[in-house]
């Protein structure tokens, strides 16, 4: 049995359209180069004559005239993301075939097998892969069974083109062709959730397939008609009850009240808390102080560090304990409420508009001092400690409790601490239909572990944290979900979501954000910021999430095309 296409198949006009892109190539994309520079340069032509489908000519800044074919996963792979042209060209995972060729070969595909073995439903009419929604069929991306993309195939050899792999046209027995038959792709309904590995990937939709609300537009039969809206039914909400409520039992209730019978803020304030500890065991004072002990023995050994008040030796043995670290917290928040006044400030007695009386008698200056210079929420350093061949064992006080390796560069220092806020806040509500998504700035400092330099909105130094809170009832803005932004570097963001064809941060923000909200009907009211078609379609067709919110025109995932959105959709409504 022969393979029943000899040749690669491509959408020439989309191959076509390819011409322009910027491109920026490894070095050691060439054999035998490799010396870590990116190479500017531009796809200037296409050819089809190439059995390896190397279609797309490659012009390098540096070298005007000459030209190297690429295959498409190497022009994927390499394309300049950071040109300002990038995203107004078309760049699905896979190469696009020619639609005649796939009807073709399926006609083949299916007249190759036996009778009792072809399938009772073929799609002989061009099929993408994915749609990401019923009336932009143009824009899905797809990926052809008969070329597969991968890191091994993305490089070519000037000087020898015959180390190609062939694995392409290898002849394909019974069993594949019945696989490629039996496993075309289905339309995907609201709300199913992919399992394969070719998931649905939804593209931004361009102005001219929007109609404004109010505009008239000519019907079947050529008469003009008002635009007006249709109705959207939401993705129906399972849970129990509309509104959020505290989950708390009897017991729990009981200890968050005095002798008297009222309940107390700082009872209320500490059942928010984190727990830790494969159990929950670990209260977080208790978690909060074993750091702080660790740290100050690590920056006394390795910086000469000499503490005021506390000293971590068993001869002396005053150490920081838990119920420190909640006296260190309540003076935090005692100077937060008076705008943050110096730490001589807070404990002199000669400063009474600046002096804090209740922290003053909390604890000592001394003591605060210490605290306040080995705050510290990860034993994140490493061990270097002259031959201490059992550090962890011998000589830190408590045991580690070090950042995860997989995890962001900028939560090294807070991951447990966040993680654990956002485990604890969910844990102690119902959910309920409604939450609000947002972003909040906290005051930093120039050039600290906090400060990621955003421009002066409304912070100059600062960082941005993403937030989730309940909307409506007696919980409204109670907080469930937040997350601190690490710029552009942040490695957790700057991935392509298996729903996307490019990055798409916001898309992968929200992916972690509401991942406990999905699969349920609830609704989520978003930040202009936030908002665009593909992440609002993602969150309806996929993660079964109502998105609510307006779009400016920049519209999140935009990029260079923006500019052009504004001419051609003024201000108002819009529906697909």
């Amino acid at each position: 049995m022969t393979d029943p296409s000899n040749t690669i198949s491509v959408d020439r006009e989309w191959a076509e359209s390819l011409v322009g892109l910027r491109m920026l190539v490894e070095s050691r994309w060439w054999d035998g180069y490799d010396d870590g520079e990116l190479n500017p340069g531009t796809i200037s032509a296409v050819g089809f004559d190439d059995s390896a489908g190397r279609f797309f000519l490659l012009e390098l800044d540096d070298e005007p005239g000459a030209h190297y074919p690429m295959r498409y996963d190497a022009v994927l792979k390499y394309a300049d993301e950071t040109h300002r042209s990038y995203h107004t060209y078309k760049l699905p995972i896979g190469l696009l075939a020619d639609p005649e060729d796939e009807e073709v070969t399926l006609a083949q595909l299916a007249n190759s097998l036996p009778p009792h073995r072809r399938p009772t439903v073929l799609h002989p009419t061009h099929q993408p892969t994915t749609l990401h929604n019923p009336t932009t069929d143009d824009l899905s991306v797809q990926q052809t069974s008969d070329f597969h993309p991968s890191d091994d195939d993305a490089s070519f050899s000037q000087k020898d083109d015959t180390n190609w792999s062939d694995e392409e046209d290898a002849n394909a027995d019974d069993d594949n062709f019945e696989s490629e038959l039996n496993n075309q792709p289905e339309l995907q309904t609201p709300h199913q959730q992919s399992t394969d590995t070719n998931p649905t990937k939804f593209v931004r939709t361009l102005p001219e397939e929007w109609q404004k609300i109010g505009s008239t537009e000519k019907d079947s039969q050529g008469r003009r008609v008002t635009v007006t809206p249709r109705t959207i039914e939401p993705v129906p909400f399972t849970g129990t009850a509309d509104l959020f409520t505290p989950n708390i039992t009897d017991d729990e209730l009981e200890s968050l009240k005095d002798a008297s019978g009222d309940i107390r803020f700082e009872s209320v304030f500490a059942h928010c808390l984190p727990r830790f500890g494969a159990n929950q065991e670990t209260d977080y004072f208790e978690f909060i102080a074993a750091r702080m002990r660790n740290y100050m023995i690590h920056i006394m050994r390795t910086k000469n560090f000499k503490p005021r008040h506390y000293n971590p030796s068993p001869t002396v043995g005053r150490k920081i304990e838990a119920h420190h670290v909640a006296r260190f917290y309540g003076i935090h928040m005692a100077r937060m409420t008076r705008g943050f006044p110096s730490i001589e400030e807070t404990w002199s007695s000669r400063e009474i508009l600046k002096h804090i009386g209740p922290a003053a008698e909390c604890m000592p200056k001394d003591a605060y001092i210490d605290m306040y210079r080995c705050m510290h929420f990860s034993d994140d350093w490493e061990v270097d400690e002259n031959g201490v061949e059992n550090y962890w064992e011998d000589v830190a006080q408590d045991a580690r409790f070090e950042p995860s390796p997989e995890v962001a560069r900028h939560r090294r220092k807070y991951e447990h601490i966040e993680d654990g806020y956002n485990r604890r806040w969910k844990e102690i509500v119902n959910f309920g239909q409604w939450i609000t998504a947002d972003e909040s700035r906290v005051a930093g400092w120039y050039k600290s572990g906090i400060t990621i330099g955003p421009e002066p909105k409304p912070i100059r130094t600062g960082a941005t944290i993403h937030s989730i809170c309940v909307t409506y009832g007696d919980l409204a803005t109670f907080k469930l979900q937040c997350r601190v932004y690490g710029g552009k570097h942040d490695e957790d963001l700057n991935v392509t979501h298996p729903n996307t064809a490019s990055t798409q941060k916001w898309v992968n923000l929200y992916n972690e954000m509401l991942h406990d909200f999905k699969d349920k009907g609830m609704s989520v009211t978003l930040d202009s910021a936030y908002s665009g078609d593909i992440l609002f379609q993602i969150a309806r067709d996929v993660w079964a999430i109502n998105m609510i919110g307006t779009c400016q025109s920049d519209r999140s995932g935009g990029g260079a095309l923006a500019k052009d959105d504004k001419k051609s959709m003024k201000v108002g409504s819009y529906e697909l």
